[in-house]
């Protein structure tokens, strides 16, 4: 907490501080690399949706 502070201070007393935070948000997306989300299936083939004759047989039974 005490960095995150001490960066808005020099931040704000920066003569430039919106390229000063244009460099920062540039520097974390240099570091920070998004990764594809592979949560909830997202993006994945699924294949056939059908149901199989098995389970057909056992839902009418």
């Amino acid at each position: 907490m005490d960095v995150l502070l001490a960066f808005i201070k020099r931040a704000l007393e920066h003569p430039d501080p919106a390229g000063m935070l244009n460099s920062l948000a540039q520097m974390i997306g240099d570091v920070f690399k998004l990764m594809p989300s592979e949560k909830h299936l997202s993006g994945r083939d699924l294949g056939r949706m059908e149901t199989t004759p098995s389970l057909k047989y056992r839902a009418a039974g």
